[in-house]
């Protein structure tokens, strides 16, 4: 729905992945955005302008998916470290360059990070051990958008929070759907479309494992880059 809006309103271009900038910004008009959104979502429109208008334009080149990660957790090490939360990472030897755009490929890492802390914060495990946060990257083929398979980089992220359930698994990517209510504006229900997004433009694919009380794991995938 925002995507489309953005896109139908000429804020993205038509591939929806490019930021469309006049000389006086995007959302010169923001009346414009608000009558593409069902009225209660109005209040969110300054977050939602903010944070497309950081964003960089998107340019494809070779890009250490590692070297990603590494910065996407150090980010949230913090964060996770005060919520008890363990990091695990397990990065396979020799994993080739992927093609893509770092700031995009990064906040997209960084979106599932979250998620996964707040999964995690205020669920108390089973086994009342402390929980963890696991990061693997291999190199694996996967089946792309056109239904070809194709040589890529795959990282999955786990966590051992409350997991979710079948019906909510299929709206997590909807933008504005959240599970945690009212938040102030902290969270707007808009991580896991804008990581959709990112992977759909990379050309990569993502698949989502989860059980309500055993935790998530999602697998993002993305091309090996070709010179």
């Amino acid at each position: 729905l925002l995507f489309n809006c953005l896109i139908e309103n000429g804020y993205l271009d038509h591939t929806g992945s490019s930021l469309i900038k006049g000389s006086g910004g995007i959302f010169e008009d923001k009346d414009a955005l608000k009558r593409c959104l069902d009225p209660k979502y109005h209040p969110k429109i300054d977050a939602i302008i903010r944070l497309i208008e950081e964003a960089p334009g998107a340019v494809k080149k070779p890009v250490d998916i590692q070297k990603i990660m590494a910065s996407a957790l150090s980010i949230k090490a913090g964060a996770l470290k005060a919520s008890k939360i363990q990091i695990i990472t397990e990065y396979a030897a020799d994993i080739p360059a992927v093609s893509g755009d770092e700031w995009r490929i990064q906040q997209a890492l960084f979106n599932i990070i979250f998620n996964a802390q707040q999964a995690m914060e205020g669920h108390i495990r089973s086994d009342s051990r402390q929980h963890e946060l696991t990061v693997k990257i291999e190199r694996k083929s996967f089946q792309n958008q056109g239904g070809l398979m194709v040589d890529g980089v795959c990282v999955i992220i786990s966590d051992t929070g409350n997991g979710m359930s079948d019906q909510t698994k299929k709206k997590i990517f909807d933008p504005f759907f959240t599970t945690k209510g009212p938040t102030g504006g902290k969270n707007i229900g808009l991580g896991l479309s804008i990581l959709r997004e990112v992977v759909l433009f990379h050309d990569g694919s993502i698949d989502v494992d989860s059980e309500e009380g055993s935790g998530t794991t999602f697998s993002v995938y993305f091309p090996v880059y070709k010179s």
